[in-house]
């Protein structure tokens, strides 16, 4: 049987992506922060649910071995943390916050789980199109962690291969998740190119069953984001 483990599954894309491997017959472990969000995975979707939080190494390491003690095919980091530059001026620990569960978290988790992966297993990683962006000085606190987590995940593909484990990097763009709309007042937000979580999970599920080394979806918005990197730096930052 297959057994998939994500990290950050207990709402949202990870949750979703979660959903699909288990009804396609697949073991499938979940692993959050919120504790109160893991009786109703484990109750209404039938899929093992653990608490632990990415940002402490020794806690989330020892979940993903307990989760991977029988092997995994395939492991998510799905975790992620994101604040406005004004709330991080306002609270630095978010800034911290931010880099450890979008940037550390992944070294934690990775180092852990790559010993349990079995011959020809998976580890993917979901960032997000501004980490595409290029680095600027008003560049945000979020798009540099993702830039970072991004660079992080791919310096791990020769320990990988060593051992016959693939990386997937999944690069999405708006996503009209419950997060998303909870940043905007609850309301639907006015994002170029907004897709459906339903639709960005089955783009994501596609690029991992054809074991793709990397997705980054809407093509426009990543074209957009192509032509943003070759403007010249006035015009870029007339993007603040």
């Amino acid at each position: 049987m297959t057994h998939v483990l994500v990290v950050g599954g207990t709402s949202g894309m990870g949750l979703g992506l979660a959903r699909c491997y288990a009804a396609s017959g697949a073991k499938v472990t979940v692993i959050g922060r919120d504790a109160g969000r893991l009786p109703e995975v484990a109750q209404r979707e039938g899929i093992r649910a653990m608490q632990a939080d990415v940002t402490e190494a020794a806690m989330i390491q020892t979940r993903v071995r307990e989760a991977g003690q029988d092997g995994l095919d395939l492991l998510i980091y799905s975790a992620g943390f994101y604040a406005t530059e004004a709330e991080v001026r306002a609270d630095p620990k978010k800034g911290e916050r931010i880099d450890q569960t979008n940037v550390d978290g992944v070294g934690h988790v990775v180092e852990a789980a790559l010993p349990l992966m079995r011959h020809g297993g998976r580890i993917a990683l979901i960032a997000s199109i501004a980490g595409l962006l290029r680095p600027d000085p008003w560049t945000t606190r979020y798009a540099t962690s993702k830039r970072r987590a991004m660079s992080r995940f791919a310096s791990y593909r020769e320990k990988a291969a060593a051992h016959n484990v693939g990386l997937t990097l999944l690069v999405p763009g708006y996503v009209d998740t419950q997060e998303l709309r909870r940043l905007n007042g609850g309301q639907r937000p006015d994002k170029p190119f907004l897709q459906q979580e339903a639709h960005a999970v089955a783009v994501m599920k596609k690029a991992l069953d054809r074991q793709q080394a990397r997705c980054v979806f809407p093509w426009q918005l990543h074209a957009l984001v192509r032509l943003y990197n070759l403007l010249p730096a006035p015009l870029r930052a007339l993007r603040q």
